[in-house]
């Protein structure tokens, strides 16, 4: 085989298998099909440069630079164009700088009269002055050739056709004088130029009509009136006239700076530079165009500046502002300002609302992006990232409202009250959609600014006819409430709010109104598992401006007076949020809101105080809070409701003499206790739920100080104005007649674990359409109002029963909160309990009542605090401060004449048990039995003081607590016990006789008698405490001291 293939002709040895195809070539077919292919791919590849624009290279020939041969093909293509061959070498000659040209010989030689002869356009003209006078006819064909090759990006190039062009025309004033007189062909030969698909063509004439325009007038360039139609552009029209001539050259500049080359875009960089500033001095009206020293026709000139201005403006505002490319955005926003800052008023004025809304999107559209980037990364940078945030957008805002956009926007803006009336009018539509459309918050501020000075400079411009649907004001309202609640940013944020407050003043009250309405919603929905801070804070700063910047609107509440039934009550519960910033928002809503309404039409002149005046209305909010399934709504609508109580409103009046009472005292009195009413069965129903949830301790605080403002006037029987019933015929009742107490509660419990809590999803609600805004006034109206008549009163034995059992919950009524919210609630539910006795008067029918309390609670108070209890008995033990809560409860459920005979209380055993609580280790429940024996000391029958063991278990009750040196308020209940021991020794007990006495009562004298033997002891005591470092048992020492003086 292998000598086979030595002895084969080469030709067919050397074969190739072409394409898998079964078909077999030889090496030399296979290097002339190689060849053919190369070349086919090499004019494929020119087709393809030519096509798009790239011009194919050209390499030197026989010692001629690719320079040269890019000049002389300039030059070759003018002489063409012109039809006159012999052009090309009069050019010729006036480029070459060699020496042979300037030679005797060389003239006789190679002159044009030896090569063209005497008839040619050069004839006999040797020097360059001779010929430029010859081709001067031929300028204007020949000047834009050479001045796109003299900007050519090949710098070889460029200078042989700048040489070309300086003997031409002879440079310097000469060359600008020879392009004026041929300026308009010039300009639109470039213009067309600018279009070619070679990028060099397009880069030369650029840069050649930089130079052409600089320093043009309107009239230089062709004059005429002001271009406001696109289509005179793309006309092919043989009249030119000056507008459309910078129209094209607008056009061309976006598109240079747009274009797929760098040598374009530098090139289209310095024409929109140039042209910036010559559109500028043309619609300037004051610039002086004064290039031959005469008088300019300052009519004419004014005629055309305003001309160029109407034609420019529209222009940029169209088509300018709006390009893709950032550079030409920039340069047309640039232009726009300085036109802007120069311009008449009347030119402006028809596009003022346009030109507003253009420079107001564009102070977010030209800001750098790499400032949103670094606000958002401060944003997400952990400690002190909200404050890093919120001073780069201030930083932002500072830079936005002192630029040259800003400018433009203020000298607009101060025209706007000069404009005709329509003019003002259709500003506010432009504002909307710049607040709508904006893409950063620079220019949200920005228009929200601009609204501001606009309601205070011309508020006639937002007052439109029609309804809120169709109203450019209401639009714009609506724009900026959703923008105060969306903005991410405090210090824009505030600037829409305020913009907020100032439109409100002047839009139609049911627009603001359903705003209103939906502000307090969005608040009331922003708590427990929607928990959002900045929703709940931009209700109240909307309302805020409402109240501050519009207080007019509040004297009109519609036909249900919003403002009273709706937003004032929520704000009067916003008051108790748990953010202090938005607290102080609702306080002065509030304050200045509450100052402005109508009340005397809306609820009758009652009182003068704001929350008696919205009683009812106040009263109603709250109950809608407490039957609200968040936590915190509860919350709030219970401390709100205390507050009432606190400040003795949901109080009876104070007594008067019938003859004093009036008609409007009744009326008040109908109304507190029709509230009160209301307000506490809503709390006491809340309150009986067994389920314990963080918040409900001032539910129980609120419930009890209600009732306890009522136990004055509380009647014995149920009747149809009573709200407290003081017996009641079963005790089992928390209402009247319900057997609350005899009824399980466990499938409560149940429903109340599957409850939405603070904790729990949430479903949220749907943002009312606009076409339900109509409607939000109409059903204000609270819905849930109920008629007092139906009230069933509160038991006040109920009423304190149910607080000893919210005392000692079930572990499964806690499951919903941690164990250290489980503590405080107990405490203060045992502390509202003993409140609600001590309001308790000392009229002998309450003390009957303490006495069916004591029946009903002590039992399980003394199982407490019983530490001799039966051992045997597996009780857990109750924490120290459960404890101390215990005894209060007990000793406030004493009675005045305890442990007669008619009594079942031994109150030498209870002595002797509060006696063994001061072995507590914990000091509060030592000082609690301290107090709790004093009150038993105080209450306790004569008969009982007459006992000597019950007086030496008080005494050494005393001795034992005033040996407690670390803690003074345990010395200090001590000594108050032995105070109320001093006391019960009537004054003067030596004169009385036991004639004067009851069957059966104690003689003052049989008291002293059964005190003296302690006498020592006592005195002993006090003035031992009379040297205490604390000043509170000092001063209680002293009265003990002063009391016993008159003692034998």
């Amino acid at each position: 085989l292998a000598s086979i293939l030595t002895n084969a002709p080469k030709s067919r040895v050397l074969t190739t298998n072409y394409g898998t195809s079964a078909m077999q070539e030889t090496q030399s077919q296979a290097n002339r099909r190689r060849a053919q292919e190369a070349a086919s791919e090499n004019r494929n590849g020119e087709a393809l440069a030519e096509a798009i624009g790239i011009e194919p290279e050209v390499g030197g020939a026989a010692g001629v630079s690719e320079a040269s041969l890019g000049a002389y093909r300039e030059m070759a293509e003018a002489a063409v164009a012109l039809g006159r061959p012999d052009i090309l070498y009069a050019l010729f000659l006036l480029s070459v700088t060699h020496p042979i040209w300037s030679s005797k010989l060389g003239r006789e030689r190679y002159g044009p009269s030896a090569l063209l002869g005497e008839n040619s356009i050069i004839g006999s003209r040797t020097n360059a002055l001779e010929l430029r006078q010859a081709l001067r006819p031929h300028l204007g064909k020949i000047m834009p050739r050479l001045l796109r090759a003299s900007h050519d990006p090949n710098k070889e190039t460029r200078e042989k056709m700048q040489n070309l062009w300086n003997g031409l025309t002879g440079g310097g004033a000469d060359a600008r004088v020879a392009i004026s007189e041929h300026l308009l062909p010039i300009i639109d030969s470039l213009i067309k130029d600018t279009s070619h698909k070679l990028w060099r063509a397009r880069a030369g004439a650029t840069g050649a009509l930089a130079k052409v325009l600089v320093g043009r007038s309107w009239t230089e360039l062709g004059g005429g009136p002001a271009v406001l139609d696109d289509d005179d552009i793309l006309s092919n029209s043989s009249t030119q006239t000056a507008g459309i001539r910078l129209l094209k050259l607008w056009n061309i500049a976006m598109r240079s700076l747009d274009d797929v080359r760098a040598t374009v875009r530098e090139n289209g960089e310095i024409l929109a530079r140039g042209l910036r500033s010559l559109t500028v001095r043309l619609c300037d009206p004051k610039a002086s165009d004064d290039t031959t020293n005469e008088m300019v026709d300052k009519k004419s000139h004014a005629r055309d500046s305003a001309a160029a201005a109407a034609t420019s403006l529209r222009w940029l505002i169209k088509h300018g502002l709006n390009q893709p490319c950032a550079e030409a955005a920039g340069v047309s926003m640039s232009c726009l300002v300085g036109v802007i800052s120069v311009v008449n008023h009347s030119i402006l004025q028809p596009l003022v609302p346009d030109l507003l809304r253009s420079l107001l999107l564009a102070m977010s559209s030209l800001e750098p992006a790499a400032l949103n980037y670094f606000q958002v990364r401060a944003a997400g940078q952990g400690t002190g990232a909200e404050s890093s945030y919120g001073e780069i957008e201030r930083l932002r805002l500072q830079v936005a409202q002192t630029g040259p956009l800003a400018e433009a926007v203020t000298k607009l803006l101060d025209m706007v009250p000069q404009l005709d009336w329509d003019v003002q009018q259709a500003v506010i539509p432009q504002l909307n959609n710049a607040l709508r459309q904006s893409s950063g918050f620079t220019t949200r501020a920005a228009v929200a600014d601009a609204c501001t000075t606009l309601c205070n400079s011309c508020p006639r411009a937002f007052k439109f006819s029609g309804s809120n649907s169709t109203n450019p004001s209401v639009g714009l309202l609506h724009g900026f409430f959703h923008g105060a609640e969306r903005e991410a940013g405090a210090n824009s944020r505030n600037k829409m709010v305020h913009a907020f407050g100032s439109l409100a003043a002047l839009c139609p009250g049911s627009s603001v109104r359903s705003l209103a309405l939906r502000a307090c919603n969005n608040y009331n929905r922003a708590t427990g598992a929607s928990h959002d801070p900045a929703v709940r804070l931009s209700a109240a700063i909307i309302l805020r401006a409402i109240a501050v910047r519009a207080q007019d609107q509040f004297a009109d509440g519609g036909n249900n007076n919003v403002w009273c039934n709706r937003v004032l009550p929520v704000s009067f519960i916003g008051m108790r949020d748990t953010d202090k910033k938005i607290a102080q928002l609702w306080k002065e809503v509030w304050d200045d809101g509450g100052a402005a309404a109508s009340l005397a039409e809306a609820v009758g002149d009652f009182g003068t105080v704001l929350e008696e005046k919205l009683l009812l209305e106040l009263v109603k909010e709250c109950r809608k809070a407490l039957a609200d399934v968040s936590w915190s709504r509860r919350a709030s609508g219970a401390s709100a409701l205390q507050e009432l109580a606190a400040n003795q409103i949901l109080a009876p009046l104070a007594n008067r003499k019938d003859s004093d009472k009036t008609d409007l005292d009744t009326q008040r009195s109908e109304r507190r206790r029709i509230a009160s009413h209301l307000a506490l069965d809503s709390l006491v129903k809340v309150l009986s739920g067994p389920r314990l949830w963080s918040g409900k301790g001032e539910v129980t605080k609120a419930a009890v100080r209600i009732a306890s403002n009522w136990t004055s006037v509380a009647t014995d029987t149920e009747n149809g104005s009573s709200l407290l019933v003081m017996k009641a015929e079963s005790n089992c009742d928390l209402f009247v007649g319900d057997e609350w107490f005899k009824q399980s509660h466990e499938d409560t419990i149940e429903e109340d674990e599957n409850e939405p809590s603070d904790s729990a999803a949430q479903s949220p609600q749907a943002e009312p359409s606009a076409s339900d805004m109509s409607d939000m006034e109409t059903n204000a109206q609270d819905e849930s109002q109920e008629d007092s008549g139906t009230l069933v009163p509160v038991n006040f034995l109920g009423l304190c029963r149910l607080l000893l059992v919210q005392g000692f919950p079930s572990a499964r009524s806690c499951v919903a909160v941690s164990d250290e919210e489980i503590l405080p609630y107990r405490a203060g539910a045992l502390e509202s309990f003993k409140n609600l006795l001590d309001s308790l008067g000392s009229a002998p029918h309450y003390d009957a009542l303490r006495k069916r309390v004591y029946e009903s609670t002590s039992e399980k108070l003394v199982s407490v605090f019983n530490i001799e209890a039966d051992a045997s008995k597996e009780k857990s033990k109750e924490p120290p401060l459960v404890v101390a809560r215990s005894l209060e409860c007990y000793g406030a459920s004493l009675w005045r004449g305890v442990g007669s005979k008619e009594d079942v209380v031994d109150n030498v055993i209870t002595a002797k048990m509060l006696l063994k609580c001061l072995e507590q280790p914990a000091w509060t429940v030592r000082e609690a039995a301290a107090m709790c024996c004093g009150s038993l000391v105080s209450k306790s029958d004569e008969s009982v003081l007459c006992q000597f063991d019950f007086l030496s278990l008080i005494v050494s009750i005393v001795t034992r607590v005033m040996k407690d040196r670390k803690f003074w308020r345990v010395r200090l209940a001590g000594m108050k016990l032995l105070h109320s021991l001093v006391t019960r020794v009537p004054k003067g007990a030596q004169t009385s006789t036991t004639a004067e006495l009851e069957d059966g009562a104690v003689s003052s004298q049989e008291i002293l008698e059964s005190v003296l033997p302690h006498k020592e002891a006592i005195m002993l005591l006090a003035k031992r405490s009379l040297s205490d470092a604390e000043a509170k048992v000092t001063a209680v020492a002293s009265e003990v001291v002063k009391d016993m003086a008159w003692w034998p």
